[in-house]
């Protein structure tokens, strides 16, 4: 069960991740 939440969570980390570079491009600044 913790191996599936964790899962799960690395999964909606990177999805939101990925939708926030989407709507935000990478600022040189930060570097992201």
């Amino acid at each position: 069960m913790h191996l599936s939440f964790a899962a799960l969570q690395g999964y909606l980390l990177s999805f939101t991740s990925h939708h926030i570079h989407l709507l935000h491009p990478p600022h040189p600044l930060h570097g992201f």
